[in-house]
């Protein structure tokens, strides 16, 4: 089933009706059986919430997700289609749907808190051979603010330092960031800082759900 992003309108104020969200429920129920994820009730609740994903930010980011990785410029700056921002609490679904996406477009997926432990085990080099696997194309980043606070014998920030690179990347070469956390408005200042949190407002479109875990 194949979805054109492009027939659809958004509405300005009112959210959008079921019927306009059915069509992008029904194509995320095909990406999870592409990506082999096993008919549980947690994934046929999830296909609403990802359906909702997929119409909220449509074609200014989804719709050329299906062409692959990015062709990358060598100079000047790219025209930017926005990565996604998915925050809410626990066992919502943020972190399949990552996955997800990132097996349907081939990009990187990775974990903060993995990164975090890769820092303090293997140092910079280890952690930025991870993270710099993603430069020319997508960044899943699932569980941002889970990790631990970690700091190298030079005081650097390696989170905060990956999320400047990835906001110069898209910058420059439209390469986007999408990212999945547990923390909503004022917490991401708290945690990285009103500049991170400016940059992360314009590189990704929030999509923010209060629903209750679906896990059982």
């Amino acid at each position: 089933m194949k979805i054109n992003l492009n027939s659809l309108t958004k509405p300005k104020a009112n959210p959008p009706t079921k019927e306009l969200i059915a069509p992008f429920t029904a194509e995320a129920e095909q990406i999870f059986k592409r990506c082999g994820m096993i008919e549980t009730e947690l994934t046929k609740k999830v296909a609403p919430l990802f359906g909702r994903i997929l119409f909220d930010i449509g074609d200014s980011s989804l719709s050329i997700w299906s062409g692959g990785k990015p062709e990358i410029a060598d100079t000047g700056y790219a025209t930017q289609t926005k990565g996604m921002l998915l925050a809410g609490g626990v066992g919502i679904g943020k972190s399949m749907i990552l996955r997800c996406v990132a097996a349907t477009i081939h990009a990187e997926y990775l974990t903060v808190p993995d990164l975090s432990t890769l820092f303090s085990q293997q140092g910079s080099d280890g952690f930025w051979n991870a993270a710099g696997r993603a430069n020319r194309w997508d960044l899943m980043l699932d569980d941002l603010g889970a990790e631990k606070a970690v700091k190298s014998y030079s005081n650097a920030l390696p989170i905060e330092e990956l999320l400047y690179r990835r906001y110069d990347l898209w910058q420059r070469h439209g390469v986007r960031t999408h990212i999945a956390t547990n923390l909503v408005g004022d917490q991401v200042e708290e945690r990285y800082g009103m500049r991170i949190r400016d940059r992360l407002k314009e590189m990704m479109t929030p999509v923010v759900s209060n629903g209750k875990s679906l896990r059982k």
